[in-house]
């Protein structure tokens, strides 16, 4: 016998039980079923096989949950079935789904329930080696590292391990695919989230990169925890933030040059530490307090005081934004 009959023998096994039509159509020859209630899709012999009831059922949603809990288990023992990792995670994802829904998804994907799991956008400047690029991803951590591809540009990874850091698979990833593809990218990364809340993840990673990507930040990857200032001021309509440039920002960031801008962003990313940012500039302290004093005459900033270096940041923040998208 055949695996399809085996299979619709079976599903007319199971309405005799339930008492209630089920119908099944396969991916290559529609019935015309498109109205009635999906159920479960059963990837077999090259063709996927889509269980409905119909939608004038009276069968509650739990009712629903456990017939299609029935049939994934007896079709897994049956038939051996591998689960579509990637149609998983593209409803994960992309749908409305109950707890109950993605609970099987994620079990059918391999991930543990009872931990964390973290979300990876990533946004792809070459569409032509995609399959290469997602074979180096994967040769990371096979145990740990899910990776789908969403669109033509963008892959998500989806990855549970708490022994490693977010970060640091990240910067291997981006270090990998820019040493062994010689190609460019930047990822976003979602905040670190229970199991059930994958698609909140998910569009924190999609945030992420559009703002890394929009407000042109000088990295390759974007955590969602470290771009608070940055969400903030995606938050505040454009002709705002004109209106703070023409009366705050323009007439002290035009008088500053490139290396009098690069001094005071280095000297506010190693927390206002003259030594440390004289070490990152290679310039001698000395060097270093001249020049933040020079840039004080030129703005009225003294960036020694915090409440002035966050202000003359956020503001520096606007201006380059605006000058490169709007006034540039």
């Amino acid at each position: 016998m055949s695996t399809e009959k085996m299979l619709k023998q079976f599903i007319d096994e199971v309405k005799e039980i339930i008492n209630t039509d089920i119908f099944i159509e396969n991916s290559k020859e529609k019935n015309g079923l498109k109205d009635n209630i999906p159920l479960i899709d059963i990837p077999l012999d090259d063709l996927t096989y889509t269980v409905k009831i119909p939608k004038e059922s009276n069968l509650s949603l739990r009712e629903r949950n456990l017939i299609r809990f029935i049939l994934k288990e007896y079709l897994k023992n049956k038939y051996y079935l591998k689960p579509d990792i990637k149609n998983i995670i593209s409803k994960l994802l992309n749908e409305s789904m109950s707890n109950f829904e993605i609970n099987e998804a994620i079990k059918n994907s391999g991930f543990n329930l009872d931990e964390g799991i973290s979300v990876f956008s990533i946004k792809l400047f070459k569409e032509d080696n995609v399959k290469e690029i997602i074979a180096l991803i994967e040769n990371i951590d096979k145990e740990n590292i899910i990776i789908s591809k969403q669109d033509k540009d963008l892959l998500v990874i989806l990855y549970q391990d708490n022994n490693v850091k977010e970060m640091n698979l990240a910067r291997i990833i981006v270090d990998t695919i820019e040493t062994e593809m010689f190609q460019k990218i930047k990822i976003g990364i979602g905040s670190k989230e229970n199991i059930l809340d994958i698609k909140k993840a998910y569009k924190e990673s999609l945030t992420s990169l559009k703002l890394g990507i929009e407000y042109e930040i000088a990295k390759s990857i974007y955590n969602y925890k470290d771009l608070i200032t940055y969400r903030i001021l995606s938050t505040i309509p454009k002709e705002k933030l004109i209106d703070i440039y023409n009366s705050l920002v323009k007439k002290s960031f035009d008088n500053l040059d490139n290396s009098e801008i690069k001094t005071a962003m280095k000297f506010i990313e190693n927390d206002l530490n003259l030594s440390l940012a004289a070490r990152k500039l290679y310039i001698h302290r000395n060097t270093l307090i001249y020049r933040i004093e020079k840039i004080e005459k030129l703005t009225r900033f003294d960036l020694r005081k915090f409440k002035d270096a966050l202000e003359f940041k956020l503001l520096l923040i606007i201006y380059k934004y605006l000058n490169e998208k709007h006034f540039g």
